[in-house]
């Protein structure tokens, strides 16, 4: 039976790289962010979504939808932020799933989210008039802050407290790997290992491939983007 391989992380954590190492190994099909049905020079973009709070029938179509774009691979999987709180849904359909999540360091990724998402804040509630409402909000959990920026690391705290719990219960499925290691060779070696991987044929080597644009220029695009309806 193929293997299901979850990738995890806050968001801003290395996710497109990791997607695209997971699909470069022999056998495998990875997308990121729910692009299943994607081609594959498409599939580290978006898709549709999961919401943070767990949607029973979003959830059948996701897992449905990816079995059937990955057939006949023998690992296959999905890397996105908003996947975490479905880790024991997945389980329990899937027992023997794998679960790799990067953790990169807070300050780094609450001040990559604020460049990242100009005009936007999925992390408090809002009406609308100062921060642009987009169908991505639903993806993140909303804080009581003072500031977009507390909230933001309220998010990353809740989310890897979450994801070390999920460790402790259960060691041979959830595992935590450090960011800033995400390049080297021993890393990936355990990485592949705790997916299952045969090691004949593993590919190495994990590109940066997620950076900002500059916050004048993501504002203009989120914008168009959300005017022509193609916000994620």
């Amino acid at each position: 039976m193929a293997q299901l391989v979850i990738g995890l992380g806050s968001g801003r954590s290395g996710s497109v790289s990791l997607a695209r190492f997971l699909d470069t190994q022999p056998g495998a099909f990875f997308c990121h962010e729910s692009a299943y049905a994607r081609p594959r020079l498409l599939r580290y973009t978006f898709g549709d979504i999961l919401p943070w709070e767990p949607d029973e029938r979003a959830f059948g179509a996701w897992l449905a939808g990816l079995e059937r774009a990955a057939a006949p691979a023998l690992f296959y999987g999905d890397v996105a932020p908003y996947l975490l709180p479905y880790t024991e849904r997945i389980l329990a359909e899937r027992p023997a799933a794998r679960f790799i999540c990067v953790k990169r360091e807070r300050a780094a990724v609450v001040a990559s989210f604020l460049r990242h998402s100009a005009g936007t804040n999925p992390w408090q509630e809002h009406d609308g008039r100062r921060w642009l409402r987009r169908s991505w909000d639903r993806a993140f959990p909303t804080f009581a802050a003072a500031s977009k920026a507390e909230a933001a690391g309220k998010y990353w705290d809740l989310y890897y407290a979450r994801a070390a719990g999920y460790e402790r219960r259960y060691p041979e499925r959830f595992r935590l790997f450090d960011f800033a290691r995400l390049n080297e060779r021993g890393t990936q070696e355990a990485m592949l290992d705790f997916a299952g991987f045969p090691r004949a044929g593993r590919a190495y080597g994990m590109r940066r491939t997620n950076g900002s644009l500059p916050a004048p220029l993501m504002f203009c695009l989120i914008r168009l983007g959300t005017a022509l309806g193609l916000d994620p």
